[in-house]
């Protein structure tokens, strides 16, 4: 009997579909060679943990993978456009406006930037974790093709030797982590949580009888599995990491506290001093009200202005 497996360990839909006609394929494989070779009574060591490990190797796909990358990466190029020329042009427009309110618009624009520099971090840290994400589902689509391959041809011999065999997954992450180029916060720390080998090989039992030959998939499968726990748990960290550097104590890095001009109860139009081919036509606004109208209080949960109290909701904000 000839024993055949190739799939496009690229293409979701195909590998989807082959584990979905293998999986079954091979539980019944074993099946019959458990009749044959009188291991019947060893069938439900194994039946299920095949089936467990086939729903596994049928899970991830790259596809939307690619898209979030490339929504990473868009939103990335809009956050280098808004340092890069937006900041740059308020700044430029704002060359001769002097005075207090002035003086704390530029603080304020400097925190800006800052904090776009950090986005454009955290996104690129994110990329990296997508990327690595794909990385990983296509190296466990390429270790399982080679053990079924090797099932294959030890059936083939009608035999199996005892070895242990090394894991793509083993160096998921090193091809990814080496094209990153940034040294920003979010980067090192997604580096670090993808850093390390997995450290895992699979030992293929030797065997010399189909039925063994087949079970032994299982046993080896399972490492594939615990090799993917493995992995997933660094992206996972990686996650963490990233959303915990721009959260709580770092909420302010990332969303500076408008200039007190903007929101304070009064002002005097002579601090905001504007020459007039910047005024652009808008009224100066008189005395004794805020420069600008401060935003309604929207209700729901993205409002970030409290119904009550009418102040923001982040500490770091200028209060109302």
């Amino acid at each position: 009997m000839s024993y055949t497996f190739e799939v496009d360990v690229d293409d979701d839909a195909a590998w989807l579909s082959t584990m979905n006609d293998l999986g079954p394929a091979c539980m019944q494989m074993l099946a019959v060679w458990a009749d044959m070779e009188g291991e019947v009574d060893q069938l439900p060591n194994y039946l299920p943990r095949m089936e467990e490990i086939f729903r596994c190797f049928s899970s991830g796909s790259q596809h939307p993978a690619n898209e979030i990358a490339d929504a990473m990466r868009d939103g990335r190029d809009v956050m280098k456009a808004v340092r890069e020329k937006h900041i740059k042009d308020v700044h430029d427009a704002t060359g001769t406006w002097h005075g207090a309110a002035a003086d704390d618009f530029r603080t304020y624009l400097n925190s800006m930037s800052l904090a776009v520099t950090r986005y454009e971090d955290a996104l690129d840290a994110l990329n990296i974790l997508v990327e690595a994400y794909r990385s990983l589902v296509v190296s466990m689509r390429g270790d399982v093709s080679a053990m079924v391959q090797r099932v294959f041809a030890a059936m083939e011999a009608e035999e199996q030797t005892d070895v242990k065999i090394g894991l793509a997954l083993a160096s998921a992450f090193v091809a990814v982590i080496g094209t990153v180029a940034t040294g920003g916060t979010a980067t090192a720390l997604v580096v670090a949580a993808l850093g390390g080998g997995i450290g895992i090989e699979i030992e293929q039992m030797g065997a010399s009888d189909n039925f063994h030959i087949v079970a032994s998939m299982v046993d080896q499968g399972e490492d594939i599995v615990h090799g993917v726990n493995r992995a997933r748990a660094k992206i996972e960290k990686g996650f963490r990491d990233v959303t915990e550097s721009i959260v709580g104590s770092k909420l302010g890095e990332v969303r500076p506290g408008r200039p007190e001009i903007i929101t304070a109860p009064s002002f005097d139009p002579r601090d905001f001093a504007l020459e007039e081919e910047y005024q652009r036509g808008h009224g100066v606004p008189a005395a004794g009200g805020p420069l600008v109208e401060a935003p309604p209080a929207e209700k729901g949960p993205d409002s970030d202005i409290d119904d009550e109290t009418g102040l923001d909701v982040y500490p770091e904000q200028v209060k109302r």
